[in-house]
């Protein structure tokens, strides 16, 4: 009997979530799986060695409507896999709401053995019902990955003992895979209307509050004429308008380029290669993704110090500083944007962890025997 496992991810395009499923799979299939995507889009990465249907709407809006597609496209993705006789199912667990309770019960009314990857052990909404999660992860879901060892910390202060004992820790993989990071910054720049001879910094994501962009735009720099600020991503629960007044009162409007919408992967690249560093400035993350892209493109990082960005770089591949604390933000900023031969080094350093820590080939082994 050959060797099976699917991923049933609803998230998928809209929030970058295929770029973790895709790269998961393909190394499954180098490894010998018969790999399978249920998801919002119809195409990605090794389509011959990954078998994608879409059987759920880009955008699953939480009103009857979005309800409806969320349930008939779980159960049509259960139904593929059974019919393709895949026993286990991956999927990303972001909050332990209704939402994925309802989920998970259709996996488990299916038969279906659940590994859940929890990507934030609890909601940063602070909406939780324990009971609920208790339930989803005691109940519907048979072995917990978490990505680092902050994670499972938390989760042992919340969670029984039960629920620890099938918990492990399996970092996330980089992007290199499914990225294109040999755009030259000329050719980049020019195609997003940017200046050639301005150094720029890169703020990456979706914009909500624990993403701390107001404390990055506080602490943005505005005596160094040549700095400007590239801000990318869409809102999510949060009002741009807030941030608007920030780069108003503070004089920004001229120093800052604004892409406040849905980023796609062909923008994405472009926003890469056109900038010279990113900056991180959470105040709260349990794994930031963003960053790990950031080090698949070789691009100088600026992070805060939670305990999450500091467990990757933990070797000097970019500069932290105090969380929420802007002042310190304003001097790394600074720091990063006068030496270009520190940026340099930074960018060398972080490619190499990535291929040698983060490497899915590696990631996929750890898997392997998860799913048997």
């Amino acid at each position: 009997m050959s060797k099976k496992v699917g991923i049933i991810d609803y998230v998928g395009l809209k929030g970058g979530n295929h770029y973790y499923s895709l790269c998961l799979l393909d190394a499954l299939a180098n490894l010998g799986y018969e790999t399978y995507l249920l998801s919002n889009l119809t195409e990605g990465l090794n389509e011959e060695k990954i078998h994608i249907q879409k059987t759920f709407d880009f955008d699953i809006s939480r009103n009857l409507t979005g309800f409806s597609n969320l349930i008939g496209g779980t159960i049509n993705a259960c139904r593929i896999l059974k019919k393709n006789r895949v026993k286990t199912v991956i999927f990303h667990l972001f909050e332990a709401s209704w939402i994925p309770l309802v989920v998970l019960s259709i996996f488990k009314f299916y038969g279906l053995k659940v590994i859940g990857i929890s990507h934030d052990v609890t909601s940063f909404e602070k909406n939780e019902n324990q009971k609920a999660r208790d339930f989803i992860y005691s109940k519907l879901i048979d072995q917990v990955i978490v990505h680092n060892q902050y994670s499972y910390n938390y989760l042992k202060q919340v969670l029984p003992i039960d629920i620890i004992a099938k918990t492990r820790i399996i970092k996330h993989g980089g992007h290199k895979a499914i990225i294109n990071s040999n755009i030259g910054q000329k050719t980049a720049r020019k195609t997003l209307g940017l200046d050639e001879d301005v150094t720029y910094a890169l703020f990456f994501g979706q914009i909500k509050k624990v993403k701390g962009l107001d404390l990055l735009l506080k602490a943005f720099p505005t005596d160094i004429e040549n700095l400007h600020l590239i801000i990318a991503g869409k809102p999510w629960k949060d009002e741009f308008q807030i941030y608007e007044s920030i780069i108003e009162s503070r004089r920004l409007t001229s120093k800052t380029k604004l892409f406040i919408k849905y980023i796609s992967e062909e923008e994405r690249d472009n926003l890469y290669n056109a900038a010279d560093f990113i900056i991180l400035p959470y105040r709260e993350i349990f794994q930031s993704g963003v960053l790990l892209m950031a080090m698949s493109y070789g691009l100088p990082i600026i992070a805060s110090d939670l305990p999450a960005n500091k467990e990757v770089l933990n070797n000097n591949e970019g500069l932290l500083f105090k969380s929420e604390n802007i002042e310190n933000l304003n001097t790394q900023i600074k720091k990063m944007a006068s030496d270009k031969v520190l940026r340099e080094s930074y960018a060398k350093d972080s490619i190499i962890k990535i291929e040698s820590e983060y490497a899915w080939s590696t990631i996929a082994k750890e898997y392997v025997s998860i799913i048997q």
